[in-house]
Parts: C-alpha cells; sequence; structure tokens
C-alpha cells in the first residue's frame, strides 16, 4: 500500500479538520497542528522506523504530552516522543494513528481554533523547504531530489505541483504559487531564481539553463513560460508574461494589457539587464542585448537589442566560454561551423520582421 492509500485508509476511520498532511517519499507521513504562529505540533506515522513520532517543530519539549494525547504511553528519548508499532498489524497502526490525531484535534478544540486559527493565518503562508518529494492536504505536490541547496517554496492556493529533475542540481531558487500551477525543472542547470506563478499558469526551464545571478520572474494569469536547453542569463534579469498590474482604455473600459506567453528558444543569450515581457518570443541560438526590453518575436540566431527591442543583425551564433578566462578567441574555419549545432541560417517570418 503506498502512502496516498494510508491517507484515505486513515480518512476512512478519522476525517482530520484541524490539520494539514505532508508525505515524505514512501516513508512517512506528517499531520500538522498549528498551537500558534511559528508553534507546530507534528503527528508522523515512520513506516521504515516502524513509529509514531509526536514533536513541535521547534523542538521545543512537549511537557503536557499527557495532557495533549491521554492514554497512550508515548516514550521520550533524546528529546523525541515516540510509540512502538513493531507488534501491530497494519489496520492497528492505522488506527492507532487515527487515535493519536484525534486527541490532538480534541486538545486544540478545547482550548480554542478560533484563536489559534487567526494565530496561524500568515504561517501557512510561508515559505517551507523543499527537501524530497512532498504533498500536502490541499492538494500541492512537488517532486524532487532530496539535495537541494536552499530552495523553497510558498503555496498560496492549492492543487499546485512542482518538478524536479533528480539531476537538476538546482540552488537558491524560491517558489510563489497560487492555483493550479506547475513548474518543470530539467537537468544540470545553474539557475537562481525568484520564480512566482499566478493562477492556472505554467513554467518550464530547460536541460543547462544558466543565470550568473538570480532572474526575477512572474508568470500571471494563466499564461506560460518556457525556457529551452542551454540558455544562458547574464545579471539582473526580469521575465515576465503579466504587467503586474491592469491598464484600462479610459473612453472604453477595456483592458490594454492582458498577459502573454513567453517562448524562448534554445541556446539563447540573455544579456545584463535585460527584460522579456508577454509576447516575446526568441529564435534558437539568438542574443539579447544589454538592457533591452523584448515584448514581440524574433527569429533565430539573431542579434536584438535596443528599447524597444529590434533586430540588429541576422546569421550569427554564440558561444559559452567567458572571455576574461581566455589568452584570445580566434575565428573558425567554415568548415568548423558548419559542425556547431546552433549555427543556423537566420529564418524570417512575417510574425518577426
Amino acid at each position: 500500500m503506498n502512502m496516498q492509500s494510508i491517507v484515505q485508509s486513515l480518512i476512512g476511520i478519522y476525517q482530520p479538520a484541524y490539520s494539514t498532511y505532508r508525505i515524505y517519499k514512501e516513508q512517512s507521513i506528517y499531520y500538522e497542528f498549528y498551537f500558534a504562529v511559528n508553534k507546530i505540533f507534528v503527528v508522523s506515522l515512520n513506516l521504515i522506523d516502524n513509529r509514531i513520532y509526536v514533536y513541535f517543530r521547534d523542538k521545543q519539549p512537549i511537557n503536557n504530552l499527557s495532557e495533549i494525547i491521554p492514554s497512550i504511553s508515548f516514550i521520550s528519548k533524546n528529546g523525541a516522543y515516540f510509540y512502538d508499532l513493531k507488534d501491530l498489524s497494519d489496520v492497528e497502526k492505522y488506527i492507532l494513528m487515527a487515535k493519536t490525531i484525534r486527541f490532538v484535534e480534541l486538545y486544540i478544540n478545547n482550548f480554542g481554533y478560533d484563536k489559534i486559527k487567526n494565530d496561524v493565518a500568515d504561517y501557512t503562508n510561508s515559505k517551507i523547504p523543499i527537501t524530497g518529494n512532498y504533498i500536502d492536504s490541499k492538494n500541492n505536490r512537488i517532486t524532487a531530489p532530496s539535495n537541494l541547496h536552499d530552495c523553497f517554496v510558498q503555496f498560496i492556493g492549492g492543487n499546485n505541483e512542482i518538478i524536479i529533475d533528480e539531476n537538476s542540481n538546482l540552488k537558491n531558487c524560491t517558489f510563489e504559487m497560487r492555483e493550479n500551477g506547475k513548474i518543470l525543472i530539467k537537468e544540470n542547470i545553474k539557475f537562481r531564481g525568484n520564480l512566482r506563478l499566478g493562477y492556472s499558469s505554467y513554467m518550464e526551464i530547460g536541460s543547462g539553463t544558466t543565470s550568473t545571478s538570480p532572474v526575477y520572474v512572474t508568470v500571471a494569469e494563466s499564461t506560460k513560460l518556457i525556457i529551452g536547453d542551454d540558455c544562458m542569463f547574464a545579471t539582473n534579469n526580469q521575465i515576465r508574461t503579466d504587467d503586474a498590474h491592469p491598464i484600462y482604455d479610459i473612453n472604453t473600459g477595456k483592458r490594454l494589457n492582458h498577459s502573454k506567453d513567453i517562448i524562448i528558444g534554445h541556446h539563447v543569450w540573455v544579456g545584463y539587464g535585460a527584460v522579456l515581457f508577454g509576447g516575446a518570443k526568441i529564435g534558437d541560438g539568438s542574443v539579447i542585448g544589454a538592457f533591452s526590453v523584448v515584448k514581440k518575436e524574433f527569429p533565430n540566431n539573431c542579434i536584438v537589442a535596443g528599447v524597444p527591442a529590434k533586430l540588429i543583425r541576422k546569421d550569427i551564433f554564440w558561444e559559452r566560454p567567458l572571455l576574461l578566462n581566455q589568452d584570445q578567441m580566434g575565428d573558425f574555419d567554415i568548415s568548423e561551423v558548419e559542425l556547431k549545432v546552433y549555427a543556423k541560417k537566420t529564418i524570417e517570418n512575417s510574425n518577426n520582421k
């Protein structure tokens, strides 16, 4: 039986009213109860240790455990409180877990749940670390490796999903998601950023993509942002499918600045301070010049620059080596150019001329 099935079994025994739950891999289920702001009481069923654990997230001692959970004798050892399940059947384990949850909820009810709910309103929207697979009672789901560094998510709503490749090497990223959003992070990236998703929006970051400093990203109003493979972002870049606030025509009342998709092809270099807004579509192999503002479609293998951005040069390709680390970068022979994957002739159409 998988963890989600166990959750359904527990709900069949007793439906918790005051808690949220999380699943860690196929190992543990955590039920979290909010006693006060940043004061979270946890009941955990761990199938590897074959125990029920209870504790405060902040590791403070539970001085009144017998009042919170009467008639179940938990063992205290090195600051942890647990009940050994090794001699119990699966059904007995689930019943005891449900009973533990019920006792905690009765304690909260006697304490005054309305007060607790008000105290915790801000905390439930706070950032949580991404430390592996995760699911909660609002159907927010994360599929991710456990070795990420300084990656956090803030779920403001429900039905969101984050999928991070096991070999992503993701570091220093903060995600913010409302309702029905999805983020897909592929492998071998060195990308940092503050990534914010609005309602029913989608974001994808391709394999091998890098950034010199954190990229600020917003994807709103059911739009999508797709960043291709092997893209390179410089410093102080922003990507926004929206303009943050609506603008209207005073004569008609019609909105003027609807959010639009952004599509960045493979092997695109986004220069220092460049900003991409809704409607930007950049073809493979292109370069966006420093401080450019891009809002429309441009073809492959071209240089784009200016405010607003314009096509400056066609039929170009670029390489990743940092010139500061090179003695001298010379020319390529035409036969060598023909072997370059992203060295293609620019193909224009009516949308990107």
